[in-house]
């Protein structure tokens, strides 16, 4: 029988999504301790774990708490759900490496356990097909650099509805959740509304696309419908 350890680090990751041992997690992680963490018989039999982490430093502690909270928040998806995912991925073992390694990559760069828990979600997204592989590169990115005060604010929509070239909005530009334009059809729009010259937006600053799918399946977890999106999802049985 092999053991855990001796698995590549995108399997034992895979291996970790499908464990019926993540059920047993509890969702919130705040309440252990640096400590405690390190006492979670249920975390230390999650394969992952005991491939990736050295529980010796206090650093490598924090990031066992955050490696918690990501699996534990894997509850959401259901069990038989998650065991198809991972099947149909390891069906083409190149992709099951891709995706493997790049989720086990993108867990380990967090310095926080709320990220943690957004990139979960953002797992969860790409599992049911509701993002494709290079947006979810693109949220990951966003999860590692960003504030989290700041992103976390993409909740509020009249917050985000508001953007006027402030700290937050500088932020979440740079995270790549912008778009600026400028269209003409605004200018004369608020002109109608008799609005004095100087009051005048020149330039309109709103999510983009990625900006609203971050906002309303990260963020705000509206619940998300399977769908396909990648071939990856339903392999194509070989031709005879």
């Amino acid at each position: 029988m092999t053991d855990d350890r001796d698995l590549p680090i995108h399997a034992s990751f895979l291996a970790s999504v499908a464990s019926p041992r993540v059920q047993d997690l509890l969702t919130d992680a705040a309440d252990f301790t640096l400590d405690a963490i390190t006492d979670s018989e249920v975390l230390k039999v999650i394969p992952f774990v005991k491939v990736v982490v050295a529980i010796r430093s206090v650093r490598e502690r924090v990031r066992l708490r955050t490696t918690y909270r990501f699996f534990a928040k894997l509850n959401d998806m259901p069990q038989g759900e998650r065991e198809t995912f991972v099947k149909q991925l390891e069906s083409d073992p190149q992709q099951a490496r891709k995706i493997g390694e790049s989720f086990a990559v993108w867990l380990d760069r967090l310095d926080d356990e709320e990220k943690a828990t957004l990139l979960a979600k953002m797992f969860e997204l790409y599992a049911r097909g509701r993002i494709d592989f290079d947006r979810s590169a693109r949220f990951a990115a966003v999860i590692d650099r960003a504030h989290l005060p700041y992103l976390l604010q993409l909740g509020d929509k009249l917050r985000t509805g508001l953007l006027r070239g402030d700290d937050l909005t500088s932020h979440l530009l740079a995270l790549g959740l912008l778009k600026i334009t400028a269209r003409q059809s605004d200018v004369n729009r608020q002109v109608r509304l008799d609005r004095a010259p100087r009051d005048i937006d020149l330039m309109k600053i709103e999510l983009n696309e990625d900006g609203i799918i971050f906002r309303e399946y990260v963020i705000k977890e509206t619940p998300a419908k399977p769908r396909v999106t990648e071939r990856v999802h339903t392999p194509v049985p070989p031709r005879s």
